[in-house]
């Protein structure tokens, strides 16, 4: 019963989905990143934490499945740069029949982000109203 749930998992995950950790650690190597781990994965491909040489940093790259999906999700973000509270895209990857976004990482919620708006808006408040 176990081998019949597996395989019919294996069935019913979509293929282009998984790109092989080997896979990922070779192109990520060879644009001068280093794997660090897997943060997600979801049917428009996979999310690993990583290490830039370039910016000495750790960042999020987001390595897409689908060709579409990447160039929508690039062309959003190009249109969202600079804004507050927006995750920035600062690279792409274009390597190995893979397409990537570097993203920068940031390490809180989204709650932690609406709290901070709030304080510095009542802060401002308190300010103008002196």
């Amino acid at each position: 019963m176990g081998q019949q749930n597996s395989q019919e998992q294996k069935e019913q995950a979509p293929s282009n989905i998984i790109f092989g950790e080997q896979n990922i650690i070779n192109f990520l190597k060879s644009n001068n990143y280093q794997f660090l781990s897997l943060l997600g994965q979801k049917n428009q491909g996979t999310v690993v934490l990583a290490y830039s040489y370039q910016h000495k940093s750790n960042v999020a790259i987001k390595i897409f499945s689908n060709e579409k999906e990447f160039e929508q999700e690039k062309s959003n973000l190009l249109k969202l740069k600079g804004e507050k509270y927006i995750i920035q895209m600062i690279g792409e990857i274009l390597n190995m029949n893979m397409r990537a976004l570097v993203l920068e990482l940031q390490n809180c919620t989204i709650l932690i982000l609406i709290y901070l708006h709030f304080q510095k808006q009542i802060h401002q408040h308190a300010i103008n109203n002196r």
